[in-house]
């Protein structure tokens, strides 16, 4: 059985979305959306500004020694993953 890919989207495309949808059907509602917008752009900004705490640290550690190849190749792969969401 194959597994289906996640998908990520960027929370500024549901919010967009989600606000046309309202002011279409519920435009009283609009300011309640929008609130919800900025906090989740608030905290959003707050877990990447503790990703980026993180990345700081392993960036100022020696250099990684690994006992085989696998576990060389598991530390790039995640390092790999982290940035590449990082940078999106």
């Amino acid at each position: 059985m194959r597994k289906k890919a996640v998908k990520y989207v960027k929370a500024d495309n549901v919010f967009k979305q989600l606000y046309l949808r309202i002011t279409a059907t519920k435009p009283h509602k609009v300011g309640i959306v929008a609130v919800m917008h900025k906090m989740l752009m608030i905290y959003q900004e707050q877990v990447i500004q503790f990703a980026d705490k993180i990345k700081d640290f392993y960036d100022k550690c020696l250099p990684k020694k690994f006992n085989d190849e696998f576990d060389k190749k598991g530390y790039i792969a995640f390092w790999n993953e982290w940035n590449r969401r990082r940078n999106a």
